[in-house]
């Protein structure tokens, strides 16, 4: 191992630990940012969401959480303009596992007249050079995305970067999105203990009434705890609240 590959290595090495350590989303926010400035990130944007299944009856209600630090209005014009979910990179994400490079829309044939509409907000904004780097979880019934800007490079001067540095990128991205699920879901869907215990009963087949009689609880008061945690998982019904707490860790059969 060269030099290089030591400083890369101490670098990874360094942000996990420290993503370890963090005591909050907020710290673990600071520190990924911290850690991938001395590529020339300057912005960063990450998700993960429940995948939409196919037929499925919650396919048209998302369940997840976004955070980013780009330009200030950035996200807010994409979502005004109803250009949020046409992104071509974040519909790129959805399909496919490996690194996405962001590049010249404008030069493409494969993006349709929405993801172009789209490319011009990032025009706008000076998005343009990056990175997006996909990832699945929960047997593929859940997704996550993190996306790399660098706003003093142009499309030649980030490829040159990303061939040197790509790799290492990735892996403190991957760490990131991996010790956020496993560490910090409950600061973001903050379910009482109570509202677990009976959202696993749920994932049992047991009605509210059996519940109830189980627990030693009124049938209302199930039924309250049901609600707290739907509104809490931002779901549209219980059954999507159920998978949405399954498939982001928060209960465990």
């Amino acid at each position: 191992m060269n030099d290089f590959d030591r400083r890369q290595s101490r670098m990874i090495l360094d942000a996990i630990s420290d993503f370890r350590q963090s005591r909050d989303p907020d710290e673990m926010w600071s520190h990924v940012h911290k850690s991938l400035a001395p590529f020339g990130v300057g912005g960063l944007w990450y998700g993960f969401e429940m995948m939409p299944q196919s037929g499925s009856y919650w396919r048209d209600h998302k369940s997840g959480l976004m955070l980013e630090s780009l330009r200030s209005g950035y996200v807010e014009a994409k979502i005004a303009t109803g250009m949020a979910d046409a992104d071509f990179y974040y519909q790129a994400a959805k399909c496919n596992p490996a690194p996405i490079i962001w590049g010249d829309l404008s030069l493409s044939d494969d993006a349709d007249e929405q993801e172009r509409r789209s490319f011009e907000v990032d025009c706008d904004f000076g998005i343009l050079t990056g990175a997006t780097l996909p990832a699945s979880f929960a047997d593929g019934f859940g997704a996550s995305a993190f996306s790399v800007h660098t706003p003093d490079l142009s499309f030649a001067g980030f490829d040159r970067m990303w061939r040197e540095n790509g790799e290492a990128i990735r892996q403190i991205a991957c760490a990131f999105d991996i010790c956020m699920r496993e560490d910090h879901m409950p600061d973001f869907f903050p379910l009482s203990p109570r509202e677990q215990e009976i959202l696993l009963r749920l994932t049992e087949g047991l009605r509210p009434q059996q519940i109830a009689f189980l627990l030693s609880l009124h049938e209302g008061t199930v039924e309250k705890h049901i609600e707290s945690a739907r509104r809490k998982l931002k779901a549209a019904t219980v059954t999507q609240a159920v998978a949405t707490a399954l498939i982001f860790g928060l209960i465990a059969p």
